[in-house]
């Protein structure tokens, strides 16, 4: 069959489907020579891999058959136990046993909220501009997106409350409160609370995507939104992706009852994670030495974000504008007005560059003048040979 022929026997959601915006750029990241600012990448030079292969063989010594079969749905249970403690030492947040579910990345921790609380047509409040395989999820599940609008305390929470005083019923707002992907922005510790405020007022849940909180660099730690919540209201998802590696291991923190939804939704899509990857990451916390990676990251990565910030501040002309985020791993450039930047993106290969172009991070797509940096996937020297090059592209389409 075609594709026209295929579309109208799919379900309404098979339908809705569409593809993460930033992924069609995909290609052009392979090209030899390409230095690459456009993926969401972690720095593979900062894999553990010497200690992941020497866990990796005391798992399969110690663990044996166990560690390569099913598991409980929910996550391994020393996982589960090691990510409360965590909670409670790293977030300060106490939590039970029972409002935690191991997930496939946060990713899927997105996916299950979507699929426990959104029906077609329900809203959903974003960041503008905000991470793109969210939107993705959300349109799949043919949600109604309201986009509101960021500054420099992170999602505006005013505006937010405008939409519900008028009567705008929305089931859920998405939100990045630390080091916002793509802009870098932090959500502000009395918006933080205010948001919790509104959702106990409008009755509507707080899904706290926060794979990034623990990339600090500057500045003091803010509580996440899950420690002023006491009704229920948000669900926390963590990652291990940006902090340790991809091996695709995140968890959902929600009330219990929540949680007993999510794991039978879960059976339906994977029936668990996998049990060695759970097993390695396991050890690698109770040898203490997630902790150390930590640290090694957040040396490493802050350097390299102040290499672009110099890097922008030396090769961009006027009329540009950055943020520069305390943590994470974006910066948000936003360009003159009559640049395209899914236009500039082309010449910019030529140069040997990529970024990600600011339409992939809207719901409609539609083009604009601002872009994603990643500052941390990139080789120092890299970033200071692509900021020039990126400058020479900008000057070169301002003539």
């Amino acid at each position: 069959m075609v594709a026209d022929q295929i579309i109208p026997l799919l379900s309404p959601m098979g339908q809705a489907l569409q593809p993460i915006a930033i992924r069609k750029y995909q290609p052009y990241l392979s090209r030899p020579g390409v230095i690459s600012f456009a993926g969401g990448w972690p720095s593979p030079e900062m894999f553990p891999l010497e200690l992941v292969a020497e866990i990796s063989r005391q798992v399969l010594l110690e663990e044996g058959g166990t560690a390569l079969q099913y598991g409980a749905t929910q996550g391994h249970p020393p996982l589960i136990r090691a990510i409360v403690d965590r909670m409670g030492a790293v977030q300060e947040v106490v939590v039970g046993e029972k409002q935690i579910c191991v997930t496939a990345g946060a990713q899927q921790g997105i996916y299950l909220a979507a699929l426990l609380l959104l029906a077609p047509g329900d809203f959903v409040a974003v960041e503008a501009p905000t991470f793109s395989g969210a939107l993705s999820v959300f349109k799949g599940f043919q949600a109604q997106i309201l986009s509101i609008p960021l500054d420099d305390q992170g999602l505006q929470t005013d505006v937010l409350e405008g939409h519900l005083a008028v009567g705008r019923r929305i089931k859920m707002v998405y939100t990045i409160p630390d080091f916002q992907n793509p802009t870098g922005r932090t959500l502000s510790a009395s918006r933080r609370q205010a948001l919790v405020d509104l959702a106990e007022r409008y009755d509507f849940f707080i899904l706290e995507d926060a794979p990034y909180s623990e990339l600090r660099y500057g500045g003091r730690p803010l509580p996440p939104i899950l420690s002023f919540d006491r009704g229920g209201r948000v669900i926390f998802l963590g990652s291990f992706s940006k902090v340790f590696a991809p091996l695709r291991l995140g968890w959902m923190v929600a009330s219990s009852d929540l949680i007993d939804r999510a794991i039978i939704a879960k059976q339906g899509i994977d029936l668990c994670c996998p049990s060695l990857t759970q097993a390695i990451m396991t050890h690698f916390i109770g040898g203490g030495h997630l902790e150390t990676q930590i640290e090694r990251i957040r040396a490493y990565y802050g350097s390299k974000r102040e290499v672009m910030l110099a890097g922008l501040d030396r090769h961009l002309p006027a009329g540009c504008e950055w943020t520069s985020p305390e943590g994470g791993m974006f910066i948000w450039v936003t360009l003159p007005e009559l640049l395209n930047t899914d236009q500039l993106f082309f010449p910019a290969i030529e140069e040997k560059i990529a970024f990600v172009p600011g339409s992939a991070f809207y719901p409609d797509e539609k083009p604009c003048s601002a872009l994603r940096l990643n500052f941390v996937s990139a080789s120092p020297d890299d970033i200071s040979r692509g900021m020039a090059a990126f400058g020479r592209v900008l000057k070169a389409e301002l003539v």
